[in-house]
């Protein structure tokens, strides 16, 4: 990858909402009202099922708003930027993070008559609407466009960690090696996980995550289908 135009203060100023303005960050400012009055129903004793009853009649709340949004992108500093106005929506993350990459990956589809509603459709029920599935020119786009979403978060965790593998390759890499007594691996991976805990933004954290729950499963559900139509 070549040299990225953004820095690690560059991330910490996004991450504090500084210099960060985009369509969605308007959706969140201009629909607050709405959205503490959706926070106020988690407050007290609820069940899983509660919960996740209501998320799913929320969704078409957060999917009208940001599908409304129009067209936008999401360079890796405006996505940091638009998760530390996430902070609105404690109990909606994973479904903000599905719909936001539902619109940004839908913008410009071929047959978009198709792809109407879409995310919303998705948060909603789970699973593609059966007029995508055979669309494969769409849902081929689609994934791409979700490539680069995954591909500008990856970006951010380069600049944030100054390049150093993450631990899952670490372990990968220096396991095998640590397993069979190798001390200078085993000092390798303990520096280099220190390190890492050191650069760590709280903000990325969460956002990476959240991107990692709501975004994945999406993701698996437009490659199985790709899979099932082309073979």
């Amino acid at each position: 990858m070549g040299a990225l135009e953004f820095s690690r203060e560059d991330v910490l100023n996004a991450a504090s909402g500084i210099g960060v303005s985009h369509p969605i960050l308007a959706v969140l400012d201009r629909e607050s009202q709405r959205i503490t009055d959706l926070n106020t129903r988690y407050d007290g004793e609820l069940s899983t099922e509660e919960v996740y009853e209501l998320r799913k009649g929320d969704s078409a709340f957060l999917a009208e708003a940001i599908e409304g949004a129009g067209p936008f992108t999401l360079k890796p500093l405006e996505l940091v930027g638009i998760w530390s106005g996430s902070k609105k929506l404690p109990y909606h993350r994973y479904q903000l993070a599905a719909v936001i990459s539902a619109a940004y990956a839908t913008q410009g589809v071929p047959n978009p008559e198709n792809w109407n509603e879409f995310g919303r459709y998705y948060l909603e029920n789970g699973k593609l609407p059966q007029k995508v599935i055979g669309d494969v020119t769409g849902l081929t786009y689609v994934r791409g466009r979700l490539e680069e979403i995954r591909a500008n978060l990856d970006q951010v965790d380069e600049v944030v960690y100054q390049g150093i593998e993450q631990p899952q390759d670490l372990g990968v890499r220096l396991g095998p090696l640590i397993a069979r007594g190798d001390r200078e691996a085993l000092k390798e991976y303990d520096e280099k996980s220190k390190k890492l805990k050191e650069l760590e933004i709280p903000l990325v954290l969460e956002m990476q995550e959240n991107f990692g729950n709501g975004m994945t499963n999406l993701v698996i559900d437009i490659n199985e289908s790709l899979t099932a139509t082309t073979t």
